[in-house]
């Protein structure tokens, strides 16, 4: 690409149709998960009045990334990613839903709380080998450079807006519609994900 404008260097791998589609929906989704992740603290500690309690919910969120990341890497290397990242996506936007529904209700306590952050904690341990794998799919290795570039662009954006956006949600309305949010906002990448087709890979179990 010599001789192109910086700023067309800079988004290069967004030419690639598959990759743009599956970057915007991935955007919005982690923005809808770091709202959801604001308003989870938020409420274990109104639940409890505790910090001890209030880590042991996030604590139970980031275990099931840490004990099962070897064995979800190499399940992404065994099944087909796509197959993987669509069955994630859409285990962790029913989890969301049936939060944003236990809270409108008034139903919604620390335990099952801290039982919805270990399964969505579950959902990210396999959805981020098979995410990451995806990538390099969907770019080649051509491009892949400035596509981590860009997904890392999208993190630390989404690190901060979502946080953002679920404080305003928490303060104008309450914490039912961050999880609410955050359901509605995996259907942005559960569309990316209907629209990419790649070519099918042998299952090995």
């Amino acid at each position: 690409m010599k001789g192109s404008p910086p700023w067309t260097r800079t988004f290069s791998s967004l030419r690639i149709v598959p990759y743009r589609t599956f970057y915007i929906g991935q955007g919005i989704s982690l923005i809808g998960t770091w709202a959801r992740t604001a308003a989870m603290g938020w409420l274990a500690f109104q639940l409890t009045h505790s910090r001890f309690w209030l880590g042991v919910v996030f604590t139970l969120n980031t275990l099931p990334p840490l004990f099962l990341s070897a064995y979800a890497g190499s399940l992404a290397d065994r099944l087909p990613r796509l197959r993987i990242f669509k069955a994630t996506t859409w285990f962790a936007l029913v989890s969301s839903l049936l939060v944003a529904g236990l809270d409108f209700a008034g139903l919604l306590n620390f335990t099952l709380l801290a039982v919805f952050s270990t399964l969505w904690g579950l959902a990210l341990a396999f959805e981020m080998p098979a995410r990451q794998s995806l990538m390099i799919e969907l770019v080649g290795s051509g491009e892949l450079v400035n596509a981590l570039s860009l997904n890392s662009a999208m993190l630390n954006f989404a690190r901060v807006a979502g946080p953002f956006l679920g404080a305003f949600l928490m303060a104008k309305a309450g914490t039912s519609w961050c999880f609410l949010l955050d359901a509605v906002s995996f259907l942005a990448v559960a569309y990316a994900l209907s629209r990419i087709k790649l070519p099918d890979r042998k299952s090995v179990v």
